[in-house]
């Protein structure tokens, strides 16, 4: 079972509003019981190239399972349960201590810490069935409940929720792991209710209507932060873009073009009509043709006619003579070199570090989710910035500050 929160009713008094800061970490979907297996995702031993004499790009199948997680408390007393804040959804799912899928025969995974147990908690109450209710692979299905939930000492709501007692899972997947999900998605959540982060924002317990997202770089950790931003950073000092919001897709914004740069020879690809999703937990970056055969020519693996989703490795020092990347979003331009989009994994035999960068075809995608995504890299080499109230986005590159 999961459990799915979603807020219709925040009761708070005298609150005072703040900025909440909540830690972030890498962790796997298929291994709740830990905090990330390391900061940055790991390849799996079947996708580990060994490093040879031959220096070219290698080309390999992806698989990653690893995904962005928080903690919060729910219920009375307290129970720490494990979230993946999400910018394509508005829901609020705590995954329940009795969980299971169809992707698994055993819910192990499910019977774990991080998970919550409500019949554990003095102040569950429990509401009426609701209908099935989709997220990424998943479908959730439940009941209308209400509970605590507390994002510390100061921040705590009573509030109601909907609970889901069932997952349905199409394929193994991150989605059919055993951590909740904490939508931050614009717009009116199921039922057309508000979403957390506007309740927590309607009750006083947020000076504004802005968050901030710092992904886990390096020995860097990560941070959510609600209500305003960190590292003394104001509006002022990003340059926002406007977000698109339509139909299904989450934090969205325009892409206007496309560049890679190799050798001092700039070829760009310019889009029309192009809506870029931004999510931090997607593996890569998904391009549109005709932009994903030239990068993936110039990444020394150019596509087959059938290609969908790969990952290419590369022993690190090879880093400096791989191509830039330039990408226009809005008025925008963001420039990314192999330090920024591709991360670090270790090949398990020689214990030799490599590098791996994430190509998808945006065509293979289910076609809501726009011309193209932009996902991890892009946002571990940034610190991003969401204006919920003027629906606007930015990102200022990490080094910069």
């Amino acid at each position: 079972m999961f459990q799915l929160f979603q807020i219709s009713l925040l009761l708070s008094v005298g609150v005072r509003a703040t900025v909440l800061k909540i830690p972030v970490e890498w962790a796997s979907a298929n291994d709740p019981t830990s905090p990330a297996n390391s900061q940055r995702p790991q390849l799996s031993r079947q996708q580990q190239s060994p490093i040879g004499v031959d220096r070219r790009p290698r080309r390999q199948t992806l698989q990653d399972d690893s995904q962005l997680v928080l903690e919060l408390d729910v219920g009375t007393p307290a129970q720490k349960v494990r979230l993946v804040p999400d910018l394509t959804s508005n829901i609020f799912v705590v995954p329940t201590a009795a969980c299971h899928t169809k992707a698994r025969k055993a819910n192990r995974d499910c019977e774990s810490s991080g998970t919550f147990n409500s019949t554990l908690s003095s102040t569950y109450l429990r509401g009426p069935s609701i209908p099935e209710l989709p997220w990424r692979e998943a479908t959730f299905r439940g009941n209308l409940a209400r509970d605590v939930i507390s994002f510390g000492s100061n921040s705590t709501f009573n509030k109601s929720f909907t609970e889901a007692s069932v997952v349905h899972s199409k394929r193994k997947s991150r989605s059919a792991g055993s951590h909740g999900v904490f939508g931050l998605k614009l717009g009116r959540s199921f039922a057309d209710s508000d979403t957390l982060f506007q309740g927590m924002f309607d009750a006083g317990h947020l000076d504004s209507k802005v968050f901030g997202v710092e992904l886990p770089h390096g020995q860097k950790s990560g941070q959510l932060t609600l209500g305003g931003l960190d590292h003394g950073l104001t509006l002022n000092d990003v340059n926002m873009i406007p977000a698109i919001q339509s139909g299904n897709l989450g934090w969205a914004v325009e892409a206007k073009y496309l560049v890679h740069i190799s050798d001092g020879f700039y070829l760009t690809t310019h889009l029309e009509n192009c809506t870029a999703e931004l999510d931090f937990n997607f593996p890569g970056f998904a391009f549109p043709r005709p932009f994903l055969q030239e990068i993936l020519t110039a990444l020394g693996s150019p596509p087959d006619a059938g290609f969908t989703a790969e990952t290419i490795t590369f022993p690190c020092d090879y880093r400096m003579q791989m191509p830039e990347i330039a990408i226009g979003l809005g008025q925008n331009g963001y420039r990314l070199d192999a330090f920024d989009y591709a991360f670090e994994t270790e090949d398990d035999k020689s214990g030799k570090s490599m590098c791996a960068v994430r190509i998808h075809s945006a065509s293979a995608l289910p076609a809501h989710r726009g011309c193209m995504i932009v996902g991890r890299e892009f946002f571990s080499a940034h610190y991003s910035v969401f204006d919920v109230e003027s629906m606007k986005v930015g990102f200022i590159k990490q080094s910069d500050f």
